[in-house]
């Protein structure tokens, strides 16, 4: 995802990608998201997020957004089935995961910007993924 993706998305959702002056969610859904934006706050929360500025919590909603995105583009082009990976003991779909939660291995434990920390960038976006439930047989 590039930084220009990633600018906060409270900006995208009053301005839209062209940056016009629009707000993109009225009424009902306005409402929905603002639901959504609490209970991400709550969860972070509990899993050690102290800071709660928008921005923070716009990165985390993108995080949550991106692994999404990128399973179901890899599943797309993946054929691999259940097969097990050698050397791995993993399937395809495990693996998937285990490299999602590898990239972000870090020396530091530092809040970065407006970015969590790396332990929470992999905890809340795998507890959000029906997909991870499913691959790890864990609950949803």
């Amino acid at each position: 995802m590039t930084r220009e993706n990633e600018e906060t998305t409270a900006a995208r959702r009053l301005h839209g990608p062209t940056g016009l002056d629009q707000n993109l969610t009225v009424g009902e859904t306005s409402r929905n998201y603002e639901e959504k934006q609490k209970c991400f706050q709550a969860q972070y929360k509990n899993l050690g997020e102290m800071r709660t500025e928008d921005a923070v919590l716009s990165e985390n909603i993108a995080d949550n957004i991106a692994i999404g995105v990128a399973h179901k583009a890899w599943r797309k082009n993946n054929d691999l089935g259940k097969t097990l990976l050698p050397g791995l003991g993993l399937d395809p779909e495990k693996a998937f995961f285990v490299a999602y939660a590898q990239n972000w291995c870090a020396l530091s434990k530092a809040t970065s910007g407006t970015h969590s920390v790396e332990k929470l960038r992999v905890l809340g976006p795998l507890q959000n993924s029906a997909a991870f439930s499913e691959a790890f047989s864990c609950p949803y």
